[in-house]
C-alpha cells in the first residue's frame, strides 16, 4: 500500500509553519507565535510559551503576539535554550557562541585554545624554511623536519633555527641530494678519497698510484733518505744520489 503524502495533497496543511510527511500521517514544525496540529493556533501568554521561569509579554502583532524576557542562564525565542556564554568563558575580548550543548570561542589571532587563555606566539609566523610552528608554554617551537627536507631516507633533526641531516649510505650534502662517490671506499691502501663533481678522486698513500691507489710505486718518500732521485728499474728501486749526498 502507498503511503499519501499529506504535505504534497494540500500545501497549506501546516499553515505559516513547515510540514514533514510520516507514515500514515504529517507532522507540522510551527514558527514562533503558534502552535497545534496544523499550527493553526495563536499563542499568547496564556498558553506559557516562554520557559525557565521567563516573563512573558503580550504584543499586538497577530500570531507573534509575545516575546519573552529570559531568566539568567537561557537564551532563544522560548528561552530553552542554555547560555553556556552567560560566565563569560572566552578571555581575551574574544566573542562567546553557543553551540548545541556547549559553547565556542572565536580567538583573536595571538591567543588560542578553548577558551582562548592561551598565548598564540606561532601567530606572527615565527618559523621559516617550511617548518611547522607549535605553541610552548612560554615560547614557540619550530619543527624543521615537518616538511621531510632529507631525501633518500635520511634521519631529520631539528637543531634550533634549522636542522641537519644523517644521510643513508651513498648519499651526502645538507639534503641528502649528493651523490657520494666515496661512499664504498674505492681508494685502496690507505688512500685518501675526495668527492668531484661527477666522480671521486684518489690521493694515494706512499709508495702507491693510479686511479684507486692499486699500483705499488716501489719508490718510497724515503728510499733514497731524501738525497737522491729514485725510479724504478727491472722492477726495482734504483737511487741516483745527489753530488752531495750518500745513499
Amino acid at each position: 500500500m502507498t503511503d499519501l503524502n499529506e504535505c504534497k495533497l494540500k500545501a497549506d496543511i501546516c499553515n505559516s509553519g513547515s510540514c514533514t510527511n510520516t507514515v500514515g500521517s504529517y507532522h507540522c514544525t510551527c514558527p514562533l507565535g503558534t502552535y497545534g496540529k496544523q499550527c493553526d493556533i495563536a499563542e499568547t501568554c496564556d498558553s506559557h510559551p516562554c520557559k525557565h521561569d521567563a516573563t512573558c509579554i503580550s504584543g499586538t502583532n497577530g500570531r507573534n503576539s509575545f516575546s519573552c524576557t529570559c531568566s539568567k542562564g537561557w537564551t532563544g525565542k522560548k528561552c530553552d535554550v542554555q547560555d553556556y556564554c552567560l560566565t563569560n568563558p572566552c578571555q581575551h575580548s574574544s566573542q562567546c557562541q553557543n553551540q548545541g550543548n556547549t559553547y565556542h570561542c572565536s580567538c583573536p589571532s595571538d591567543w588560542t585554545g578553548e577558551n582562548c587563555s592561551t598565548r598564540n606566539y606561532c601567530s606572527s609566523s615565527p618559523c621559516q624554511q617550511n617548518s611547522t610552528c607549535t605553541n610552548g608554554a612560554n615560547t614557540y617551537l619550530c619543527d624543521y623536519c615537518s616538511s621531510h627536507p632529507c631525501q633518500h631516507q635520511g634521519t631529520c633533526t631539528s637543531n634550533g633555527n634549522t636542522f641537519s641531516c644523517n644521510c643513508t649510505k651513498g648519499w651526502m650534502g645538507k639534503t641528502c641530494t649528493t651523490i657520494d662517490h666515496c661512499a664504498n671506499n674505492p681508494c685502496k691502501n690507505s688512500g685518501k678519497c675526495s668527492n668531484s663533481t661527477n666522480g671521486f678522486t684518489c690521493q694515494c698513500f706512499d709508495g702507491w698510484r693510479g686511479t684507486t691507489c692499486l699500483t705499488e710505486t716501489k719508490c718510497h718518500a724515503n728510499t733514497c733518505h731524501s738525497r737522491g732521485r729514485c725510479e724504478v728499474r727491472n722492477n726495482r728501486p734504483v737511487c741516483t744520489c745527489n753530488k752531495d749526498g750518500v745513499v
